[in-house]
Order: structure tokens, then sequence, then C-alpha cells
């Protein structure tokens, strides 16, 4: 049985790490407004040159990379490396109290983890116009009176 774990483990491991390299390459591939939603990318393009510039150099300072998250995942933190604590919780208990189902949840993680970096970069793109747009309305409204 401590074989089967052993070889399972250095597998995913494997499989990790191709992950991470097939990561890196996708990450230096496509341009940053390619990778963003259609809305997003829609709301950005009808930005000022100024504040696009702002947008990008936001979203990048805030953006986790698939990468980051692989290797995250390998020691079991892919979840706080998101932002999400209490699915980290969650699993953390499910890894204690039943071995094999946090087991099988971090093996199915290690096939998310683009997925789930995706979602989190869609919300920081939102997060990113929708501070840009409430700072073109103060500026409007400072501007104006």
């Amino acid at each position: 049985m401590l074989k089967f774990i052993i070889i399972a483990v250095v597998v995913l491991a494997i499989i990790a790490f191709k992950k991470v390299s097939d990561a890196q390459k996708d990450e230096s591939g496509p341009s940053t407004i390619d990778k963003l939603p259609s809305t997003v990318r829609t709301t950005v393009s009808k930005l000022s040159a100024a504040n696009q510039n702002a947008f990008f150099i936001d979203y990048d300072a805030k953006k986790k990379k698939t990468s980051t998250a692989y290797i995250a995942w390998f020691f079991w933190v892919e979840y706080l490396y998101l932002g999400r604590t209490g699915a980290f919780f969650g699993k953390l208990a499910a890894h204690f109290l039943f071995l094999i189902p946090g087991i099988v949840w971090q093996t199915v993680n290690l096939f998310k983890v683009p997925k789930m970096v995706a979602e989190y970069n869609a919300g920081v793109a939102r997060t990113v116009i929708q501070d840009i747009s409430i700072g073109n309305q103060v500026a409007d409204v400072s501007l104006s009176a």
C-alpha cells in the first residue's frame, strides 16, 4: 500500500511539473488583452489611452500566474494563493479527517488550477475596471464642483 502511495505521489508530481512548464509557456504567449473576459475586453477598449495604461499596470500587479498556482498546488496551498481561505480549510479538514477523499480532491484540483486562476484573474480585471470607473467619476465630480 505504501509503495502505491509513493508511486501515485511521484506520478502526480511529474504531471504537476509538466503542467507548470506548460503554464509558463502559455503565460508568455498571447497578450494580456486576449486573456481577459470579453466584457472586460470591450470595456477596456472603450477607455482612454491613459486609463488603459492604468488598467494594465494595476491588473498585471494583481493577477495570479498559473505556473505559481501549480507550485502552490504541489504544497497543497493553491486555495490560499487564490485567496479562497474557506475552501482551503475545507480541503485541509478533508485531508485530516478522510485521507482518501482529500487526496482525490487534491488530484482533481491538479486539473482545475488553470480554470481557478482564470476565474480569479477575471474577478481582478472586473475590480480594476470598477476602480478606474469610480476614479473617473470622482474626478468628474471634483472638476465640476
